[in-house]
């Protein structure tokens, strides 16, 4: 009887685990279907395997140290040019543009006319790209993010910035004269701790006039930040 309840409980586990296993591999190959025939950037050229999963980007900047650039401008090479049969000189080629699909949700535009079609100032809307939470930090309709970001505004002018030279100075400096503490102690710096307690203290001026507490200034350029 034991043995006949485990064996039961063993077959049922096993039912389960193939039957996750089969509605994770129909849903991987639907997404797959979708993302080469059905998505809007299925009709750009690239690679299959960087159109279906990121997987295939992920692997180059991991295991390629980060050589995913490279690859993407071969990538331009390869599938920038179609040609026709039969070939007799350059001119039977077809010039399909400088665009390629390095991903499932991203192109690639080796063309820098292409700039200010992209960064229009008239009254074309871009359509979101991912989806996205209801209470978040961005704006799916125009004119709500616009009347948003019009109050910040003057801090990021040309004339803002500017205006906070004398102090982003001084940051520096602080900053300079911390480094020169280092010298010659033998003491390894986290320069991704200094450069994220910069960021902090640029950030600390620009919204506070006097802040109580400066990064730069913690012994060890306060790690936890």
């Amino acid at each position: 009887m034991f043995l006949s309840t485990a064996y039961t409980k063993i077959s049922s586990a096993s039912s389960i685990s193939i039957l996750f296993v089969v509605i994770l591999i129909t849903y991987w190959a639907s997404v797959a279907v979708y993302r080469l025939f059905l998505h809007p950037l299925a009709k750009f050229p690239g690679p299959k395997r960087a159109a279906v999963t990121h997987l295939y980007e992920i692997a180059w900047d991991y295991f390629g140290d980060g050589a995913y650039l490279f690859e993407i401008e071969k990538m331009h090479k390869k599938y920038g040019l179609k040609r026709l049969y039969p070939i007799v000189n350059l001119a039977n080629m077809i010039y399909e543009g400088p665009i390629v699909r390095v991903n499932p949700l991203e192109l690639s535009i080796s063309d820098p006319d292409f700039y200010a079609e992209l960064y229009v100032t008239g009254n074309v809307r871009r359509t979101e790209a991912f989806p996205h939470f209801g209470d978040g930090m961005d704006f799916n309709d125009h004119d709500l993010h616009r009347r948003r970001r019009k109050p910040m505004e003057p801090f990021f002018s040309r004339q803002g910035v500017t205006r906070m030279d004398p102090k982003l100075s001084e940051l520096v400096i602080t900053l300079a004269g911390r480094l020169q503490e280092y010298k010659g102690t033998g003491k390894v710096i986290r320069l991704d701790h200094v450069f994220s307690a910069l960021a902090g203290d640029v950030i600390n001026n620009i919204c506070i006039d006097d802040p109580p507490t400066s990064f730069l200034h913690d012994p060890d350029f306060n790690p936890h930040w």
